[in-house]
């Protein structure tokens, strides 16, 4: 990979987690499945291989990588059937620049909200969304069954909402 394929891989890699959420968005369901694959290793070979085989002539950055990621995500779920629907012809990119544009001025408040959250529910946010715990390993580490962590994950994620005064889910 050249000098400039990497610095165009690496500045469309901020469109991984946007085209993520607008297909978790577009098409119900799909959520449970993404989270099931490794959906960030997918998206960042795909940008990978792209920022190889871009023709700015051909198409703009965004729609050209936001489209190689969702392919390489529905490719990668096909393989693994467990995506057992038709899969969408496309994903809105205009719906995915305003989703970033939102989770950007979020990103930027989430450190302060995090910090004003109590110790226990910090606590459960970090372990369930950067640690990556399941629910189930959550409620081994806290010593109560999976419904007692999902309730209070929710309540968690519902107060992390209010600090950042939005009614969507933070994360």
């Amino acid at each position: 990979m050249t000098a400039e394929e990497r610095a165009l891989a690496e500045e469309a890699l901020a469109l991984v987690p946007v085209v993520i959420n607008a297909m978790s968005r577009s098409f119900p369901g799909i959520t449970k499945k993404l989270s099931r694959i490794d959906a960030r290793s997918v998206s960042y070979v795909a940008i990978c291989r792209a920022a190889q085989t871009y023709d700015p002539s051909k198409s703009q950055v965004t729609t050209y990588f936001s489209a190689a990621v969702r392919n390489a995500l529905l490719k990668e779920l096909a393989k693994s059937q467990r995506l057992r629907y038709d899969s969408p012809d496309r994903v809105s990119f205009e719906m995915a620049e305003k989703s970033a544009a939102r989770q950007g001025s979020r990103e930027s408040k989430l450190p302060a909200a995090l910090s004003a959250l109590p110790d226990e529910s910090r606590s459960l946010i970090t372990s369930r969304y950067i640690g990556g715990l399941s629910i189930k390993e959550m409620s081994v580490r806290y010593g109560c069954n999976q419904k007692k962590v999902r309730a209070r994950l929710k309540r968690a994620v519902a107060q992390l909402s209010q600090l950042l005064g939005t009614d969507e889910p933070p994360l």
